[in-house]
């Protein structure tokens, strides 16, 4: 693109030099030389296209739920201004989490799930506790060969608890799913950890985001 226009005097047949000249004036001509402002670099000054570093699909995926998860954690925490640092805190803790979850899906081979306590009945404390602010991670449960057995999970985490006045919000994290199309979460039930009952009552019902072998965070079943 021709930016700018630059003037040289030269003289036909002479030379021009500083402080005298040879030849006459009927010899010196004006030159309009269209001059560029940036001037256009060589190909082998730049990088090839196959060298430069670029983001997979499967990592592109994993940025957007993470997103989604926590904007989800976030959006009851949010809305006190002075509950800040505690919604801060509880973004760290959900992100951690939900990278584990994930790295636990691609180094095992098998499907992994962050579950999110769901189950509320005013006649438990710990329900009450721990509603919509308990974590932890669950793997699909495997044979001696590796291979998953089908249904089976098995909690590999201690539980986490958000920090008090922060609560996961399902309805958030179902709109921004919907949004990033993918990791709708789903609901399951499951034995919890510190639970105080055993057989059929320990079960409680988890809200869980599920990531496969490779990794990327799925729509729940």
């Amino acid at each position: 693109m021709i930016a700018s226009r630059g003037e040289y005097n030269v003289l036909t047949n002479s030379c021009v030099g500083r402080g005298n000249s040879y030849g006459g004036p009927e010899n010196l001509v004006r030159i309009h030389r269209p001059v560029r402002a940036n001037p256009i670099p060589h190909f082998s000054d730049l990088a090839s296209p196959r060298k430069r570093a670029g983001f997979t699909l499967v990592e592109i995926m994993a940025v957007m739920m993470v997103i989604a998860i926590l904007l989800s954690v976030a959006a009851v925490g949010i809305q006190n201004i002075d509950r800040g640092q505690a919604t801060t805190t509880a973004l760290a803790v959900t992100e951690s989490l939900f990278d584990e979850a994930r790295s636990e899906a691609v180094g095992r081979g098998t499907r992994a799930r962050l579950l999110i306590h769901k189950e509320l009945n005013d006649k438990e404390l710990e329900d009450r506790e721990r509603y919509l602010s308990y974590m932890c991670v669950a793997v699909e449960s495997t044979d001696q060969e590796g291979d998953a057995q089908g249904g089976g999970w098995e909690i590999i985490t201690r539980g986490t608890k958000l920090p008090s006045g922060v609560y996961f919000s399902p309805e958030e994290s179902e709109r921004v799913a919907e949004k990033v199309g993918v990791g709708k979460p789903g609901i399951m039930s499951i034995d919890l950890p510190g639970e105080g009952t055993t057989g059929s009552d320990a079960l409680k019902e988890c809200y869980y985001f599920e990531f496969n072998p490779e990794g990327v965070c799925v729509d729940s079943e």
